[in-house]
């Protein structure tokens, strides 16, 4: 099944300066670094990530394995199959609580709920891979309940064309469902191995649980 299926950015690769037939910034790269990765399994997981690790003697030629991460994945990749992204995207990430909290509240006269401390990060890579993602997680919470959204422009099936897509996350690590939008409809496709079912609350209303 798909798990991110993103369409790659132009990326601008000095041919003049290689070395084993790397270009320079390859060769010189560094931890922190956003680079693009084609992922040879099909694509499955090519997107934007930061180097997190390198070997001792950096990057000496093609096979060199580098760690890279991103919000959704760690893997080892082959310098040969990144690209040059530049600067890291823009994140920003800000405390916030139940909407109707005492926090926002406050002078209208209103009762507020909730009050639990979370935290909710924007990280904008509209200009380098097309892609706006929101994290929100529980201040001091698991990696694992937080709730990742990716939002970008993709396809569903080749012969419809490009239109909106939400990739939803279970955890840092694995995707749940995608949403497309087709006209005034929405489609759902879950990953392999994830499953819906239908559950009903106490006052009648229906919910739909994915897991």
């Amino acid at each position: 099944m798909n798990g991110f299926v993103v369409e790659k950015s132009m990326c601008k690769i000095d041919g003049n300066n290689q070395e084993n037939g790397l270009p320079s910034w390859q060769l010189s790269l560094a931890v922190g670094v956003c680079v693009w990765w084609s992922d040879p399994d099909g694509g499955e997981s090519s997107g934007a990530y930061s180097v997190v690790a390198l070997p001792a003697g950096g990057v000496v030629d093609g096979k060199t394995e580098i760690t890279i991460e991103n919000e959704c994945k760690r893997a080892v990749a082959h310098a040969a199959e990144l690209s040059e992204l530049g600067p890291r995207a823009s994140q920003k990430s800000v405390p916030v609580e139940h909407w109707a909290s005492a926090r926002y509240r406050v002078d209208q006269g209103l009762v507020p709920v909730g009050g639990q401390k979370f935290e909710m990060e924007i990280e904008d890579r509209r200009e380098t891979t097309g892609q706006l993602w929101v994290t929100t997680s529980a201040e001091g919470g698991s990696v694992d309940d937080m709730l990742a959204v990716c939002l970008e422009v993709n396809q569903l099936r080749p012969e419809d064309g490009d239109t909106q897509a939400a990739h939803v996350h279970f955890d840092s690590d694995n995707l749940a469902f995608t949403i497309f939008k087709q006209g005034d409809r929405y489609l759902l496709r879950l990953e392999t191995g994830v499953t819906l079912k239908q559950e009903h609350l106490a006052d009648g209303a229906i919910i739909w649980v994915v897991e």
